[in-house]
């Protein structure tokens, strides 16, 4: 299955992915009152890492399908289909604000990696679209020690990130 596959599924099933991202900030408001009544369950916490995992792996491939859109194949943002690009962002960003208020993020296992991969991910991209640029850049603007430079910090942050992803 590739990308594009993916991309194709969410459009053709727009009424049932509307439905799950709609469904995971109320879920997220439902365990609001769980959070209430059963205040030192650790099943609540779990419960809310489920919301966050399903609200962001979907918000970091819409980015990713939007960064690419966008820099590297020279896509027009008002062209880009709302379903696929944008509701993923709406609903984590809705359900992270309802858990923020429920739980500590801070109290969710594996939050810190998703923020890492995030960052190990936006680097990656960084130099996918420096490598994709590099030849006018040589030639033109910086010499070769410039992007030696660059290199290494941006691989010094990509060490970093990977290192506190797998801790």
């Amino acid at each position: 299955m590739t990308l594009q596959q993916i991309l194709d599924m969410f459009i053709q099933y727009q009424t049932e992915t509307l439905y799950f991202f709609f469904w995971i900030p109320f879920l997220a408001v439902i365990s609001i009152f769980f959070k209430k009544k059963y205040s030192k369950n650790l099943w609540v916490k779990v419960f809310n890492s489920l919301l966050i995992y399903l609200v962001s792996v979907p918000w970091i491939l819409s980015l990713i399908l939007s960064i690419y859109s966008i820099f590297i194949l020279k896509g027009n943002i008002l062209e880009l289909n709302i379903l696929p690009y944008f509701v993923p962002l709406i609903s984590m960003g809705v359900t992270y604000t309802i858990i923020q208020k429920n739980i500590w993020l801070k109290e969710v296992p594996w939050f810190g990696k998703i923020s890492s991969l995030l960052l190990l991910i936006f680097l990656s991209f960084i130099v996918v679209f420096i490598l994709q640029r590099m030849f006018i850049w040589i030639i033109f603007v910086w010499s070769i020690g410039y992007i030696i430079w660059l290199f290494v910090i941006i691989f010094v942050a990509m060490k970093l990130a990977f290192d506190k992803m797998t801790k």
